[in-house]
């Protein structure tokens, strides 16, 4: 009984022993991924702080305007864990940014990268008056193909069937090819309060001209693809006609997309959207024999090295 008993045993041993055997290689594997895991994220960790690094070396480096001087950051506590960023070279534009993030645990990582120096800001003023460039045009009936770029006003209406849009655009050849720019406002002079409307300002997709431009054509030769003018659907600012004085717009968009030849300057479409009993909100127009002309204003920045003065005429 014995021996037969033995024979029992051994396989229930056997099967022991290679439960053991995979509960081992299981603790182990398991081991080893969570070892794995603790590596990754000590490298992540290592990787934040050098990103945070570069961070605040680039930010300090932006405030530099001079063009010169600029200066690596010594090793920078960051928490429980540090950083240290070489800054080469010390003048011009670009230049590298190379960071060296340190953990607590000894972890390290290097992130670099190249970053434009610029010049001090500029402000230009564009107000032109008799020169300049803009005009109305008008969906009612009967008036769709009248052409009023000579009338010292520029108009927008949202009522039904008696649509108004402003065809508005700046020469833009003061400012310096390449200039970063850094904030760019068109402010129109509201002079008769119709309606409390939201007026849009949206890009044109076609050139027109000021003396030829009507509800169906943007010249005496060639008609809007679509009549109301070609213009982009998204919006790049908007203002309410609560009150009588200066509207201002946001369009440094589109500014800085026209100065970088991105995309080409063919102005803007002011449009309030059609609404039951709107009515007719009039502008100054550059025609007016006033201080109150449409105005842009320009603020902008030339790379370090770049000459900053516009093109001859």
């Amino acid at each position: 009984m014995r021996r037969h008993g033995g024979h029992i045993l051994i396989p229930v041993v056997l099967m022991l022993s290679v439960i053991a055997s995979v509960a081992y290689l299981i603790n182990l594997e398991g081991s080893i991924s969570a070892n794995a895991v603790g590596r990754e994220l000590e490298s992540t960790h290592a990787r934040f702080v050098a990103e945070a690094g570069y961070s605040d070396a680039k930010w300090q480096l932006l405030q530099n305007t001079s063009c010169t001087g600029y200066m690596s950051l010594p090793v920078t506590a960051f928490g429980q864990h540090s950083y240290r960023v070489d800054i080469a070279p010390t003048s011009g534009s670009p230049v590298l940014l190379s960071s060296s993030g340190l953990t607590n645990t000894g972890a390290g990582h290097i992130f670099g990268r190249a970053v434009r120096m610029y010049q001090a800001p500029t402000t230009a003023v564009l107000q032109p008056g008799l020169d300049g460039s803009d005009t109305f045009i008008q969906g009612e009936s009967g008036k769709r193909n009248l052409n009023e770029g000579n009338l010292d006003e520029l108009w927008t209406s949202s009522e039904i069937g008696k649509e108004y849009r402003t065809l508005i655009k700046f020469d833009l050849s003061l400012i310096p090819p390449g200039a970063s720019v850094h904030l760019a406002t068109l402010e129109l002079e509201l002079q008769s309060l119709g309606s409390v409307d939201t007026v849009t300002a949206h890009r044109v997709l076609s050139d027109w001209s000021e003396t030829e431009a009507t509800w169906n054509s943007r010249s005496a030769s060639d008609t809007w693809t679509t009549p109301g003018g070609d213009y982009e659907a998204q919006v790049i600012d908007s203002f309410t006609t609560d009150s009588i004085g200066v509207k201002a717009l946001d369009i440094t968009s589109a500014v800085s997309a026209w100065t970088a030849s991105l995309n080409p300057n063919y102005g803007l479409l002011l449009q309030s959207q059609p609404a039951s009993g709107g009515s007719l909100n009039k502008y100054h127009s550059s025609d007016k024999p006033d201080e109150f002309h449409p105005k842009l204003t320009v603020t902008y920045a030339c790379e370090c090295g770049v000459s900053c003065v516009p093109p001859a005429p």
